[in-house]
C-alpha cells in the first residue's frame, strides 16, 4: 500500500476472494504521506482476489500534507 498527499490512520484491510470468502486483517497504524505499508502475507494459498477494501481515515493534523484534500491510497498486489 502506498500513501500520497496526506498521512492516514489505517484501521483494517478486507480481502474478498472470487469464491466469496473474506480475510479481515486488523491493523490500526499510522502511515505517513509518501511512504508505504506492507507487504502483507495472505493465508490460504493461491486464490483469485475479487477486491481489497482498505478502511482508513486521513489525518487532519498533518503538517507535511500536500494541499487541502484527502489522502490518495494505492493498494498493490503481487502473486
Amino acid at each position: 500500500m502506498q500513501v500520497r498527499d496526506r498521512a492516514i490512520t489505517l484501521n483494517e484491510l478486507r480481502v474478498v476472494y472470487a469464491s466469496g470468502q473474506e480475510d479481515i486483517i486488523p491493523i490500526k497504524t499510522k502511515v505517513e504521506a509518501g511512504s508505504t505499508y506492507g507487504p502483507i502475507d495472505l493465508k490460504g494459498g493461491n486464490r483469485p482476489i475479487k477486491e481489497i477494501v482498505a478502511f482508513y481515515r486521513s489525518r487532519l493534523l498533518d503538517r507535511s500534507a500536500t494541499g487541502r484534500g484527502k489522502a490518495v491510497v494505492e493498494v498493490w498486489g503481487l502473486h
